[in-house]
């Protein structure tokens, strides 16, 4: 991403030249990020919110939002606080802090980045997210809808805040809190990779011995076990291994699923290397190596790893775990016939 590109400049044989009359913070910009998030709409959120400065700055409101943004893309540049500010600016402005005909040469202090900040306060930042929240793709976008169903994913950003009362009451304490660790999850099987094979050709694939047992969970399971988790008591510092309903083998989950089907399923273990490979035409090497991981552990020889036992998941979370046998019976496996293998 480039540093920072400025608005409205000319840039004869290569060499840029800052528009005269402007000031150093019109021209703090995010790069391809201005693309989605405009100065036009940044200025409008400003004086929406009625934080706009009364008197002409070294950084304007327009800047300081700018600067927000960066303070989250450059977090890697120790941005929670002071010298961290400066840091970040210096990345933001680096390509513009040494054009000819800017009146300003040197980066605002901290202590002025602070109280730029202090002075914008969160109504800009608020409103100009809910301005911009919600989906982009369309139904033309490549890849951004399967079955009719729109693709979504959740990343795992996390944003520390100052340890204060007021953020406690707000946010909690999640890092000081239990945490559960599930085993795989059946909705795996209900999937492109495993639903065509098992509809057309009674085969149920998976990167997992035939031998190895494994406390098969449903994403609906898992979601009732983070629920409660919430509530339960005595979790602070635990890690709980939590499960499905039943621990079976490959063959036997084979077995289940050709009762719940009533045909004849027969399990294939695959070759981890062969899934990884495969695994890595949809994702990618780094992040096929990443989901692999586990498999290759299993195969050396860790045969308990996937084995929680149902018990102890419906005693410590007070849940109900549904069946393998009643799960398979709730999907819809025709949505797979036709499909090739």
């Amino acid at each position: 991403m480039p540093s920072a590109i400025t608005e409205g400049s000319q840039a004869p044989s290569n060499r840029l030249v800052a528009p005269s009359g402007r000031r150093f913070g019109e021209h703090v910009r995010l790069g391809m990020l201005t693309e989605e998030i405009r100065p036009e709409l940044v200025d409008e959120v400003v004086e929406l919110t009625g934080c706009g400065e009364r008197r002409r700055r070294l950084l304007p409101a327009r800047a300081v939002v700018y600067f927000v943004l960066a303070l989250s893309l450059f977090s890697s540049s120790d941005s929670a606080g002071p010298p961290g500010y400066r840091s970040v600016l210096r990345t933001l402005t680096e390509k513009l802090r040494h054009l000819p005909g800017l009146c300003v040469q040197h980066l605002p202090t901290s202590s002025a980045l602070t109280r730029a900040r202090q002075r914008l306060g969160d109504k800009p930042l608020q409103v100009l997210f809910e301005r911009r929240c919600g989906t982009l793709a369309t139904t033309l976008t490549p890849c951004a809808f399967a079955f009719g169903l729109r693709l979504v994913a959740w990343d795992g950003t996390a944003l520390d805040v100052p340890d204060t009362p007021a953020n406690a009451a707000e946010f909690g304490f999640t890092g000081k809190g239990g945490s559960v660790r599930p085993p795989v999850y059946l909705d795996n099987l209900f999937s492109p990779w495993n639903g065509p094979a098992l509809v057309n050709d009674g085969v149920l694939a998976y990167p997992l011995p035939a031998g190895q047992r494994a406390a098969w969970m449903s994403h609906a399971d898992l979601a009732q076990v983070l629920a409660a988790a919430t509530e339960a008591e005595g979790l602070v510092g635990r890690a709980v291994d939590v499960g499905g309903a039943d621990v079976l083998t490959g063959t036997e989950l084979a077995a289940a699923f050709a009762n719940a089907l009533g045909r004849e399923v027969r399990y294939l273990p695959l070759g981890v290397e062969d899934f990884e490979a495969g695994l890595g035409q949809l994702l990618g090497a780094e992040s096929a190596a990443g989901v692999a991981g586990i498999y290759h552990h299993v195969a050396a020889g860790d045969q308990e790893l996937l084995a929680a036992e149902p018990a102890t998941t419906e005693r410590v979370f007070g849940v109900q775990l549904t069946s393998t046998v009643e799960w398979v019976k709730t999907q819809n496996w025709e949505i797979w016939s036709g499909r090739a293998a």
